[in-house]
Formats: C-alpha cells, sequence, structure tokens
C-alpha cells in the first residue's frame, strides 16, 4: 500500500502559526483531501495539545482514517531536529526525561542539553525513535545551514549519528541538489510541509511516500525499512518524496528581504555577502550553501536515485489560472470541488490522465496542469524568507 506521510507539522502552540491549528480534525479534513494518509501530530510533548491529539484518535491512532504519529520538532543550539515517536505511550517517558532540560509547554521547546544527551536519553526509551535533522540546508535552524557552524552531520550529533537514519531535504533544496553531497549518501530523504497553517497549499506541499507490504501503516515496518536499508543499494526501492521546486522555498537565494535585493549567483562574488543597497548582511541562500559544500559537480546522478515528484501545490495552479498572485478563499472553495468531485489532490497533480482531467477542468487548466508535471512552470526565486514567485509557464 502506498503512504503520503507528512510528518513534520505544528500546533497553534508553536510561535508564528495560524490559530486554526487548534483543532487537528480541521487539518485532518484537509490531509484527508489533499492524500496524505499519515500526519505527524505535531509538538505532542505540549501536554495540552497532546491531550486533544488523544482524546480525538480512535483505537488504531487515527482520524477519519489517517493515522497520526506522535512528533515534535526541537531546538537545540539553534539546530532544529524532529523526533517521530512509535506509539502515543512512548511519549510520557519522553516528557518526563525531556522535561528537565527545558520548557515543554510550547510547541516546539527549546532543549539546554547536547544533541548527544537529547538522543541517548530517548533511545534509552524506545529504540523505534527517529531523529529527523530539520531542513538541513536553511541558514536559520538548519544544522547545514549557512549559520550553524556545522558542516556535516556528524559534527553536530556526534557519536549519536548513528541513530540518525534520515534528513529532511527542506523546501528550498531538491533531491537532484543533495546528490552533489556524498556525504549525504548514506541518508535517507525525507521531505515533509514544516506546517504552520492548514491550508492546502501548505499542507503536504512537501511529503515522503512509502510503499508499504502491508494494507495499512506499520510503523514498525518503517522503522525496520529506514533503521536496516541505509546500507542497502537499492534501498530507494520503497519509499520516495514529493516536493515544491526548489526555487518556490524562502531561502534558495542569497538576499536581503528588508532591501528587496536578491543575488542568483552560486556565490556573492560581486557584494561579498554584504547588501549594496543597506549594507548589511545578506541571508546566505540554500543554493549557495550546497554550492560551498558539494563534492560533486551538477547533473551528478547517482546509480540508485531515489524516486521522486516535483510539483506545486493544486492551489498554487487555481490562483495562476484565475490571475490572482496567491491562494485565497475563492481558490480554496474551487480546490474543495475538485478534491470532491475528482480525487485527492496527489490524484490529480500526479494520476488522473488528460482526458478525464478535461471532462472536469477544461483544456487550459488541463494544459497547466501537464505543465506542472513536465516542470514547466517558471518561478522567480525566493529568498531571505519570501517564498518565491509563480511569474509563468508554457504547455
Amino acid at each position: 500500500m502506498l503512504h503520503f506521510i507528512d510528518f513534520h507539522t505544528h500546533s497553534a502552540y508553536s510561535r508564528g502559526t495560524s490559530e486554526k491549528l487548534y483543532n487537528i480534525r480541521e487539518t485532518v479534513k484537509v490531509a484527508k483531501r489533499k492524500g496524505v494518509t499519515v500526519l505527524g501530530s505535531g509538538d505532542i510533548l505540549h501536554q495540552k495539545w497532546r491531550l486533544h491529539v488523544q482524546t480525538s484518535l480512535t483505537l488504531n491512532e487515527t482520524i477519519d482514517k489517517v493515522k497520526i504519529l506522535p512528533t515534535v520538532e526541537v531546538d537545540i543550539g539553534k539546530v532544529h531536529t524532529v523526533i517521530i515517536f512509535p506509539e502515543f505511550k512512548v511519549v510520557y517517558d519522553a516528557y518526563k526525561v525531556l522535561s528537565k532540560y527545558g520548557n515543554l509547554e510550547v510547541g516546539r521547546p527549546v532543549l539546554h542539553c547536547t544533541p548527544m544527551d537529547m538522543i541517548y536519553e530517548l533511545i534509552t526509551i524506545d529504540e523505534r525513535i527517529m531523529f529527523i535533522p530539520a531542513h538541513i540546508w536553511t541558514s536559520w535552524f538548519g544544522v547545514l545551514g549557512m549559520r550553524s557552524g556545522y558542516n556535516r552531520i556528524e559534527e553536530y550529533y556526534g557519536d549519536m549519528s548513528r541513530y540518525v537514519y534520515a534528513i529532511e531535504t527542506g523546501m528550498s533544496s531538491n533531491i537532484i541538489m543533495n546528490w552533489r553531497c556524498s556525504f549525504l549518501d548514506k541518508y535517507f530523504k525525507f521531505s515533509s510541509s514544516d506546517l504552520h497553517s492548514p491550508s492546502s497549499h501548505r499542507l503536504g506541499r512537501e511529503a515522503t511516500i512509502f510503499l508499504s507490504e502491508s494494507d495499512g501503516f506499520d510503523y514498525e515496518e518503517f522503522w525496520k525499512y529506514i533503521r536496516y536499508g541505509r546500507d542497502n543499494k537499492k534501498k530507494y526501492d520503497r519509499i520516495g518524496t514529493i516536493e515544491v521546486p526548489p526555487e518556490y522555498g524562502k531561502y534558495h537565494l542569497d538576499g536581503h528581504r528588508a532591501s528587496r535585493h536578491e543575488n542568483n549567483m552560486p556565490y556573492c562574488t560581486e557584494y561579498g555577502t554584504m547588501c549594496p543597497i543597506c549594507k548589511k548582511k545578506l541571508t546566505i541562500g540554500v543554493n549557495h550553501r550546497i554550492e560551498d559544500l558539494a563534492t560533486r559537480p551538477k547533473g551528478y546522478i547517482p546509480m540508485y536515485p531515489e524516486y521522486f515528484s516535483e510539483l506545486l501545490p493544486l492551489e498554487e495552479l487555481i490562483a495562476i489560472y484565475k490571475g490572482y498572485t496567491s491562494p485565497n478563499p475563492e481558490t480554496f472553495n474551487i480546490w474543495k470541488m475538485m478534491t470532491k468531485k475528482i480525487g485527492t489532490e496527489y490524484e490529480i497533480l500526479m494520476v488522473i490522465d488528460e482526458s478525464e482531467l478535461r471532462r472536469y477542468v477544461g483544456e487550459k487548466f488541463t494544459k497547466l496542469i501537464i505543465a506542472n508535471r513536465k516542470g514547466n512552470i517558471k518561478i522567480e526565486a525566493g529568498y531571505d524568507g519570501q517564498y518565491g514567485k509563480i511569474i509563468g509557464w508554457t504547455d
């Protein structure tokens, strides 16, 4: 069975998130229409949120047939890690252990310990707990970001890096960019939305795909595949990702948002790392950072490449079609109608053939969906926290 997993999410208890995230059932409604079958709870160490999530669950830890995974993102030394727990009863023991390192009554807690201490304490509770370095290339809070001070995963997680089996590539990079770094070969590449709003163009915009042997999602099966598959040369036969084009991400290029200055060169050779307008430091983008650390040339393809599909969210396409610069209540209503009548968003974007799409949405919008599948949508790349702008498309 094919599963679409969005494990990196948040509740309204995290800083900078939408108040609509106070109700996980409302988030699940969007996830189900999207095609997400496994959803991270986010912020599960927060006691009020954990109580809300658990009282919303059925006996098999689902809501409306969407499997809920207990997850949390933590901050240690301004580097973020997503923790995935195998089941909710493990979270109680984790709470007791981690509460001595910081205030857990915030959605994304800051822990005052080393990442090695954190992993050791949690692995002692349950070896199936997974640790995913979050949005690894982002200047802000990514383990390999320009501001982190680390050039390798092992430098941050130390001898506990042996319990890190996968990384989250983040919106501003894609699988191809990560192939250039040989030191990442041993890690599975995960994608997820880093959800701050339950909008359809935010939730599930990036996701991890897993082909299970069982009918439903079995965490034990998933964990074993990730844990023991890292040394298998053909390890990517059952896993892949859905990603947005990296230009769509908020940190793809170097730039300074306040001065509306971007630099699309691999290096800031003309101005150094200073904004030529206000003379303040530029935020160094993911493209630049990967260029710094790459061990392989552009265009490198491994012998056993990961599967990935690069797509813009359906509601973004609706906004383009309607002539809007961004999604709005009208585009959301159209999205709801389409996902009710045609299929899930992932089915519309990836699976349903052209002839059937034409019956529902007409010739022009069908061409736009196909252009999205082919990567024929032009994006003005994002920088310094500003999303990339969609500026055109071709058949």
